[in-house]
């Protein structure tokens, strides 16, 4: 069922790319869950295609995380750490 809903929603944003959709603060994070979610995913398959260590695997994820962070940071101004902005 979710495929299909994230399908549904991804084809609507490319249907009506042009129009500025107006995302709340609490919009936008929801947008960043669904999107760490997916980065997990396939970087769970990675660390398990390259057999990395626990350790590794945790290097990884928080450099994941960290370079999201700055990601958003210079793009939007928005600190993704300071969720009660966002609630």
């Amino acid at each position: 069922m979710m495929r299909q809903q994230l399908e549904e929603m991804a084809m609507h944003i490319l249907e009506h790319g042009e129009i500025k959709p107006n995302y709340t603060k609490r919009d936008f994070i929801n947008c960043v869950l669904i999107f760490q979610s997916a980065i997990i995913d396939k970087m769970f398959d990675l660390q398990n295609q390259e057999d990395m260590t626990k350790q590794d695997r945790a290097n990884m994820a928080e450099s994941c995380g960290n370079a999201i962070h700055k990601l958003i940071m210079t793009y939007t101004g928005l600190d993704t750490r300071k969720v009660e902005e966002f609630l």
